[in-house]
């Protein structure tokens, strides 16, 4: 991320990450130390989308320090049953309209 805030040729309003299940830890992880950087994400929208009922997940002392980093304008969504994951997250894609219905929000300014 430093490295594209270093270069001229990025908006870094319209940097992204996704990442599903415990690959989204690990994106998260790869990229920065959520818990030193997610607090200082105030200015952009950011959601957290966390899975709870799968054992292959996140572990969840790992998922709670990652929670308590988000700053208060975050939303965090907690799935911890497979049903909630699969009516909020899992149904033609639905994980990725919050992505579309921000970059749309964005296209508008």
């Amino acid at each position: 991320m430093k490295y594209l805030e270093e270069r001229d040729d990025f908006d870094m309003s319209r940097i992204g990450m996704f990442g599903e299940a415990s690959g989204g830890t690990i994106a998260l992880l790869a990229a920065l130390d959520p818990v030193h950087v997610l607090p200082q994400l105030t200015q952009t929208k950011l959601r957290l989308q966390q899975t709870e009922w799968d054992p292959r997940s996140t572990p969840a002392v790992s998922s709670n320090h990652i929670a308590a980093a988000l700053p208060s304008t975050a939303t965090l969504i907690r799935h911890t049953n497979v049903r909630g994951n699969t009516e909020k997250a899992g149904i033609n894609s639905r994980m990725l309209d919050w992505i579309e219905e921000t970059l749309s929000d964005r296209r508008l300014h």
